[in-house]
């Protein structure tokens, strides 16, 4: 019998390191709390299934997705990207990850596609930055939260 291994905050943020230097060449390092909360911010979940269900988050400033996109248009102009393509970027992102990070503890899961909200001050902020399974992340100046639950 296979033995069930759950993911981890850490393969979480591996995860989207690796992630996003593949897609969008950006070099994303751990960083120690505390989170500076933006104005507004990006929350992507994509949930997975298997023995244990659960969902990795990633809310990050609405400066993430401009980047991405930036580098990925190889010259373009993200300000002129639409909302939509800004939250697809970070929906990608998210996918990507979340398939890195479940590929790291081995086994095939279901994914559900991602969702992409914009969140504010108002956020539930406190049960994400006080969970243990949220860890922040520098993208190139650029704090990323990234959070697992099961």
């Amino acid at each position: 019998m296979t033995q069930v291994i759950e993911p981890t905050i850490s393969a979480a943020v591996i995860a989207l390191a690796k992630s996003l230097d593949l897609m969008a060449f950006i070099s994303a390092i751990p960083e120690e709390m505390p989170y500076e909360i933006p104005a507004e911010a990006v929350h992507v979940s994509i949930a997975f299934r298997r023995d244990t269900a659960g969902t990795l988050h990633i809310i990050a400033p609405v400066d993430l997705p401009r980047a991405v996109l930036g580098n990925v248009l190889a010259g373009g102009d993200p300000a002129a990207c639409s909302p939509a393509k800004l939250d697809d970027a970070m929906k990608e992102i998210a996918n990507i990850a979340c398939g890195q990070m479940l590929r790291s503890i081995g086994g095939k899961y279901l994914l559900d596609l991602p969702t992409c909200s914009h969140v504010y001050a108002d956020f539930a902020w406190k049960t994400f930055l006080e969970d243990d399974q949220t860890a922040v992340v520098n993208a190139e100046g650029i704090q990323v939260l990234v959070r697992v639950t099961l």
